[in-house]
C-alpha cells in the first residue's frame, strides 16, 4: 500500500511538471522589436523580469536594421541607467541566441543601438528579435 501511494504521488508530480513546464525546460522566445537611430541609444520603457524557469535572459536577432550591426544592452534602470547587465554586439547575420545577463528574479529594461556608416532615419531602422526571459 505504501509503495502504491508513493508511485501515485510521483505520477501526479510528473504530470504537473509536464503541464507547468517544470523540468521540461524548452526555450520559448517572445517576439520583440524596436526602432533605432544612428546618433544614439534607443531606450524602451517596458520592464521585463526573468522567470524562475529559465534562469537567465537570452536574446537572438531575427532581422537587423538596414542589415547593420547592433548593440543591445539590458540595464536595471529605465533610460539605460542603473546596473548594466551586458553590452552585447551583434554582427549583421548573427542569429544565434546569446545570454544577456539578467538572471532569475532580476528585472531589466532594453536598450539598443545600430552601427552604420551614414546617418539616416527611415522605416528600415526597425529591428526584430526574440527574447526569452
Amino acid at each position: 500500500m505504501q509503495l502504491k501511494r508513493k508511485l501515485a504521488i510521483v505520477a501526479v508530480a510528473a504530470a504537473f511538471a509536464s503541464v507547468a513546464g517544470v523540468g521540461t525546460a524548452s526555450a520559448t522566445f517572445t517576439d520583440m522589436s524596436g526602432t533605432v537611430y544612428d546618433d544614439g541609444w534607443s531606450h524602451y520603457s517596458k520592464q521585463r523580469c526573468v522567470s524562475a524557469f529559465i534562469g537567465a535572459a537570452r536574446f537572438k536577432m531575427s532581422s537587423y536594421p538596414d542589415g547593420d550591426s547592433m548593440r543591445h544592452k539590458p540595464t536595471s534602470g529605465s533610460g539605460g541607467g542603473g546596473r548594466v547587465y551586458s553590452d552585447t554586439y551583434f554582427t549583421s547575420g548573427d542569429y544565434t541566441a546569446k545570454t544577456m545577463g539578467p538572471s532569475m528574479g532580476e528585472c531589466f529594461y532594453w536598450n539598443s543601438r545600430q552601427y552604420e556608416g551614414t546617418f539616416e532615419t527611415d522605416w528600415q531602422d526597425t529591428w526584430f528579435g526574440k527574447i526569452e526571459y
